[in-house]
């Protein structure tokens, strides 16, 4: 044996280990069209109207843009003398055609409005419009209210995707992502899409945890659901939910089909209560009602005349508000009443005072999951919804309006997140955060849902480093099991969880290359009924 000196030896051992401790983020997309929006003002077009024929090819359209032509409206402002700078709002079909790339605004008008005098003396052309995006990358992030406007564009009502994300982010204190759909349906039909296949060929490699598709379609809704229980298995690693808002199935005493206001509300309950319960999937979650209102300035051309019994209230024009009401517009009194049609040549007439109104614009119910998107990505996974508020809409139509509790109560038995409002003004907010999987308090209840899924998460965040790695020894297996074990304290100090217990540790009889960990994780229950009992 070699010769020492006397002295102090030290031997560093590792006997506990610190391991990287990756918390995932439950991020939330959301999935939808998205469409480029040009208001009103927002160009100065050069081109002049002199009441000849004029083309007028449309401000800033994107490339490859299909542009909406239901939605487009044409101002003219001009006029001379008393006339001077009166803005006249043209009708599409009769005063100007809208086409693919351009306007056609029709000679002559100056005969068509006599009142403005003046009016084909060189009056400025404002055209508004909305286009559907395909231009856009097919996954983007939002990190601030700003993002949407510069990515995706206006947060307008009629920017579904728009729109909805700005609800989802006022619901979160992190980011949320959002996926525009790309498809070949004709942009006139509909607000929505119905396939879904660009979005999941996208995702399918995004971390990912909430969807919400912007539609009511029945099919697609299915399909994401069928998507998320693929990604959610042990082999894909990828857990995925689905925060969904199908439209409500209305049916009259005799269970057919029918309209909101002949519907028999006690059976509808029950047809919600069923389509809910068929679904029996913890990773699907149904919001309802199918109709809010979001609260948005729109410009008066954007109204139409059977905007009125959906309008909950507009600022500044009192006689939307109900009662019967006389106003006085550019000098001339009209009467109206709450349901009275307001006709194109009374919203010319309004538009002389008040271009731009502050309405509550009726929306879809999936800007309410998307709101409810927010709030997962933005809470910790063991926060219950129940009770909680949600921001962003304004009121609610087909909630506690018109169904009762006892319809409530037959809705929630079949597995439905049914947002209620006891009020116009008061908040809007979950009666009970449920799956449609109400075989089980722990199936039924989203927070556990979000738990176990992060847990999930975290774990394989934190072990997948030691993959191929490492042999299988004593020392390793001690290795892991103080890695499991500060996962472990991680997570119930975090109060993610109450405690996770360690119930075996062991390599695979039957797979010499695998460890099997079994875990019995003790979940946060939400307190959901509190009883009392009186005695005297």
């Amino acid at each position: 044996m070699a010769y020492v000196k006397p002295g102090v030896e030290v031997t560093q051992t590792q006997v506990r280990v610190s391991p990287s401790l990756i918390s995932p983020d439950l991020g939330t997309v959301l999935v939808g069209k998205a469409f480029f929006v040009e208001e009103v003002g927002d160009y100065s077009y050069t081109d002049v109207y002199s009441g000849v024929q004029i083309d007028v090819d449309y401000a800033g359209l994107p490339s490859g843009a299909e542009v909406h032509t239901a939605s487009v409206y044409v101002d003219l402002i001009g006029g001379t003398g008393a006339s001077a700078g009166t803005r006249v709002h043209l009708e599409s079909g009769t005063d100007f055609t809208p086409g693919a790339t351009s306007v056609q605004i029709n000679a002559g008008l100056g005969s068509t409005y006599p009142e403005v005098t003046g009016l084909e003396n060189g009056a400025a052309i404002e055209i508004g419009y909305r286009a559907l995006r395909t231009d856009l990358d097919p996954f983007l992030t939002m990190s601030t209210l700003t993002d949407i406007e510069e990515k995706v564009g206006s947060t307008i009502s009629y920017n579904p995707l728009g729109v909805a994300l700005h609800k989802a982010m006022l619901n979160t204190a992190g980011y949320v992502f959002a996926s525009p759909t790309q498809e070949d349906t004709p942009v006139e039909t509909s607000n929505e899409f119905t396939s879904a296949d660009v979005a999941f060929d996208t995702l399918k490699t995004k971390e990912i945890y909430a969807m919400v598709p912007l539609t009511t379609t029945d099919a697609t809704i299915s399909a994401f659901k069928t998507h998320a229980i693929t990604y959610s298995e042990p082999e894909e690693k990828r857990e995925r939910m689905v925060v969904a808002a199908p439209s409500i199935p209305w049916k009259d005493t005799g269970g057919s089909p029918t309209s909101a206001d002949l519907a028999d509300t006690a059976v509808t309950a029950g047809a919600i209560k069923e389509a809910a319960y068929n679904q029996q999937e913890r990773r699907l979650v149904y919001v309802f009602p199918d109709t809010m209102f979001v609260t948005e300035t729109r410009h008066v051309s954007t109204l139409t005349d059977t905007y009125r019994d959906a309008v909950q209230g507009v600022t500044g024009i009192p006689f939307y508000l109900g009662e019967n009401k006389t106003v006085t517009v550019s000098g001339t009194k009209y009467s109206y009443k709450k349901g009275d049609v307001l006709t194109s040549t009374v919203l010319s007439n309004i538009a002389t005072d008040n271009t731009f109104l502050i309405v509550n614009s009726p929306v879809p119910g999936y800007i309410g999951a998307a709101a409810i998107g927010g709030m997962i990505s933005g809470y910790p996974p063991e926060t219950p919804f129940t009770n909680l508020a949600i921001t962003g809409v304004s009121r609610l139509k087909y909630s506690m309006d018109k169904f009762t509790e006892s319809d409530l109560n037959t809705m929630a038995e079949g597995g439905n997140y049914l947002l209620i409002q006891t009020s116009e003004t008061a908040p809007i907010y979950c009666r009970h955060q449920l799956t449609t999987d109400m075989t089980s308090v722990e199936r039924r209840e989203l927070s556990i849902l979000k738990t176990l899924d992060f847990v999930a998460k975290f774990m394989r965040n934190g072990l997948s480093g030691y993959i191929g790695r490492y042999n299988i020894s004593p020392q390793f297996m001690k290795l892991l099991t103080m890695t499991i074990q500060a996962q472990i304290l991680y997570l119930v100090k975090n109060g993610h969880v109450n405690d996770i217990k360690i119930l075996s540790i062991a390599q695979a009889e039957e797979a010499a290359d695998t460890i099997e960990v079994s875990l019995n994780v003790l979940v946060k229950y939400p307190v959901n009924y509190i009883k009392i009992d009186l005695q005297f």
